[in-house]
């Protein structure tokens, strides 16, 4: 048995959960499956299980054998904590969690065997691309229409998961702040840092004076005391987190596993303050043409300050132009697509995507599956759009409502 496999029928809910009980008796009904995540920490987040009668809302852990949890070292990770329910093929052992007995679903007899026999001879392109062996003989124009349409919905999705207490009507640099912060934290530390962006807000920082931006950010972030060399930041900490009331976030939240040291959260955070303090956060910059905006938000993404006091390498402080296009496109391309659908503005909305059009295509995993099947990525629009085709559809199974498995499903 694969773990990958357990993730697959669990996203797709292949279990016949009315006849199932947990191993130790108790009645459940399963509210939602939760969010596949693919980084590092509990493999399905904010799920929601009913036990007992008793609502759970946490993450959700898969594994082959409930053993695998103590194999794992989950018991010394503290981002393990808020799990709710621990799947497993096969039960061999209890799990107990801050005293608590963790509830468990064990799978063992309710697989289909002939899902899983079908699932053993995927294609070498692994599970998700169901389409690998037709796509290169398809007309590209299916394609192409499927990578607009994502583009569309990719910015649409961004713009709706922006903090529903913001005016949205005024407040464009807490708008613009809090898409910078999770461009900051890319995939991996995308949630910590909007969680960053909430907690201590523009107007708090811009009250203060500039060398108090750092000692904010890092302070709230939970790394302040590991990171920097001179105690009187974190003096100077005890006194702001008084001043405007604020709390730490806990040091767990934060990933680096799969990451270089220059993309450590430390390093992102003190750049994070860095372009603060650059940028005034005005809104002059959408009566600007494409290639003068990208100039402009290149400049502000250029760290000019020398690190004092702070244990960051001075040779990792620099945002490399990869890193910069990448931000641009998860920041900055958002905001324009959101300023343009509140003014009902299509050509800024227009700018929005001609700036993706303009920069070079993100590399990750994902983007390289989809070069293995011969599809070519030449910019930032290619890139956004089979990554979100990838999230939306490819992983969901949701052929029909894609434009290339319904052309070559229903021909």
């Amino acid at each position: 048995m694969k773990e990958e496999y357990l993730h697959l029928i669990w996203k797709q809910k292949r279990l016949p959960f009315h006849q199932m009980k947990l191993t130790n008796g108790q009645e459940f009904i399963l509210k939602s499956s939760g969010s596949h995540n693919l980084e590092s920490g509990p493999d399905f987040f904010d799920g929601e299980v009913i036990i007992d009668s008793i609502h759970w809302r946490g993450n959700i852990e898969i594994h082959v054998k409930s053993s695998d949890w103590n194999l794992h070292k989950h018991q010394y990770d503290n981002a393990y904590d808020n799990v709710v329910l621990h799947v497993v093929f096969e039960h061999d052992i209890e799990i107990v969690v801050n005293g608590r007995e963790l509830p468990t679903l064990e799978l063992k007899g309710f697989l289909q065997k002939e899902h899983l026999d079908n699932y053993l001879k995927r294609s070498p392109y692994g599970s998700t691309f169901l389409c690998a062996q037709i796509l290169p003989e398809l007309d590209a124009i299916y394609l192409e229409s499927m990578k607009e349409r994502a583009i569309y919905n990719r910015l649409d999705r961004k713009i709706k998961l922006l903090n529903p207490n913001l005016d949205t009507g005024s407040d464009f640099g807490q708008i613009l702040y809090c898409l910078l912060a999770q461009a900051f934290g890319m995939k991996v530390n995308s949630i910590p840092f909007q969680e960053l962006s909430n907690r201590i807000p523009l107007k708090i920082l811009k009250r203060e004076n500039e060398e108090n931006y750092f000692t904010l950010i890092c302070g709230t972030s939970g790394f302040l005391e590991q990171t920097v060399t001179d105690q009187k930041h974190v003096h100077n900490w005890y006194f702001l987190k008084n001043k405007y009331d604020l709390n730490s976030m806990g040091i767990h939240v934060w990933k680096k596993k799969g990451l270089r040291p220059k993309g450590f959260p430390e390093v992102r955070l003190f750049q994070f303050s860095e372009v603060v303090k650059n940028f005034d956060f005005n809104t002059i910059f959408t009566t600007m043409d494409v290639p003068e905006m990208i100039d402009y938000f290149k400049n502000i993404l250029t760290i000019t300050s020398k690190i004092s006091s702070v244990h960051v390498d001075p040779g990792k402080i620099e945002i490399s132009n990869t890193t910069k296009e990448s931000i641009i496109s998860n920041s900055f391309v958002p905001f324009l697509w959101w300023f343009g659908t509140m003014k009902n503005d299509e050509e800024m909305k227009e700018k929005a995507i001609h700036i993706l059009l303009h920069l070079q295509p993100e590399k990750n995993t994902i983007t390289t599956k989809w070069i293995k099947m011969g599809v070519k990525i030449k910019k930032a629009f290619d890139s956004q759009a089979l990554l979100e085709i990838y999230n939306d559809f490819c992983s969901r199974k949701k052929c029909l409502s894609c434009v290339v498995g319904d052309k070559i499903i229903n021909g």
